[in-house]
């Protein structure tokens, strides 16, 4: 009787252990070599920076780039899948319930059974069979590998939605440099044709 009821504080105990160390994001230092050697703090840009040029066709235009990439729709399904498997990890860590119930009625044809039974004898033509299952089960966290499992895949979702904000960045800046690059041949374009009436005007 002593040794099942040091089954769940070992378990509890060995629960509790984690193997490996425990992961540290590596830190950001630009060296000798480099102007700066550390990463200053700075104000963050907003998600939709471009906003701030309060320019309207510069924002469609993004929007409808964002929209329509290929890539960024791929790199949203990945994040999805991330932080689904994030959630599966977790439930691990939790005991699991289940439920489940059935309910039946079975009824029985009276011709049948007067012809079977004695003269008087009157039985119940309709029964009803309700039947209910309980499971509770557990796997305890030895070692702290589900903590672990738990560790790597929140990494991976961080590192999905780190790429997914990386790419949409670079769509975004790329749209807005060709609008820019646009609008500043337009001025050139409007330059030049200013200067070539001005130069028709002093030679007539």
């Amino acid at each position: 009787m002593k040794f099942p009821a040091l089954i769940l504080p070992a378990a509890l105990l060995l629960g509790a252990c984690t193997v490996g160390p425990d992961f540290q994001i590596p830190g950001i230092s630009g060296g000798s070599k480099w102007k700066q050697s550390k990463a200053t703090a700075g104000t963050r840009l907003p998600d939709h920076w471009w906003l701030l040029f309060n320019d309207p066709d510069l924002t469609r235009l993004v929007d409808r780039a964002l929209a329509a990439n290929n890539d960024l729709a791929a790199a949203k399904s990945r994040v999805d899948t991330s932080r689904a498997l994030v959630g599966v990890d977790r439930a691990k860590l939790f005991p699991t319930l289940d439920l489940s119930g059935r309910a039946g009625i079975s009824r029985s044809s009276a011709d049948a059974l007067r012809g079977n039974l004695p003269a008087g004898v009157d039985v119940a033509l309709e029964s009803q069979n309700y039947r209910s299952t309980f499971d509770l089960a557990y796997d305890p966290d030895l070692w702290g590998r589900n903590k672990r499992a738990l560790e790597a895949s929140s990494a991976q979702a961080a590192a999905s939605e780190a790429l997914l904000d990386s790419q949409r960045l670079g769509v975004a800046t790329e749209v807005a440099r060709q609008y820019f690059l646009l609008r500043g041949l337009d001025a050139q374009d409007s330059v030049l044709q200013n200067t070539l009436k001005s130069r028709q005007e002093a030679l007539e």
